[in-house]
């Protein structure tokens, strides 16, 4: 791999194919927000896709901690290797990349879906692919 070239391949698009969600009536002030994420990658010749899954609930600050809202998301991004300007294995690119690309998507869509249910709009942070890839390895081996 050439470090100064690009990878070589495209984002085509990326789509909101199932979704759910849930929030109780009364909502109170304080919430503890939950995220969790899981990835799935396919290949069909030189288009490729990621499945990325974001499951969020909102649990009051209180001493019971009582799921308020919950939201379920799946996302499909779709990726091209461009034919003679291949510089990055896909393998790669889906486990490192594909992720970073979709995530800003999602993290627009949580925040409009919570706002648009009345609550206040959560707003999750960037996130660091690799770091939490190889911090899921690890703790993965660890077991």
């Amino acid at each position: 791999m050439d470090l100064s070239k690009q990878p070589g391949i495209v984002f085509e698009s990326i789509l909101l194919v199932e979704e759910e969600f849930w929030r109780d009536r009364v909502i109170p002030e304080n919430l503890n927000v939950i995220l969790s994420i899981n990835i799935e990658s396919g290949k069909m010749e030189s288009r490729c896709s990621l499945l990325l899954e974001c499951n969020l609930k909102l649990m009051s600050e209180e001493t019971d901690a009582v799921e308020v809202c919950r939201l379920r998301a799946r996302f499909m991004g779709y990726f091209i290797q461009t034919p003679g300007q291949e510089n990055m294995e896909i393998d790669d690119f889906l486990k490192y990349n594909a992720p970073a690309l979709m995530f800003p998507y999602v993290r627009e869509h949580i925040s409009t879906i919570t706002q648009k249910a009345g609550l206040k709009p959560v707003y999750l942070p960037p996130m660091n692919w690799h770091a939490a890839l190889l911090t899921s390895n690890q703790t993965a081996t660890e077991d």
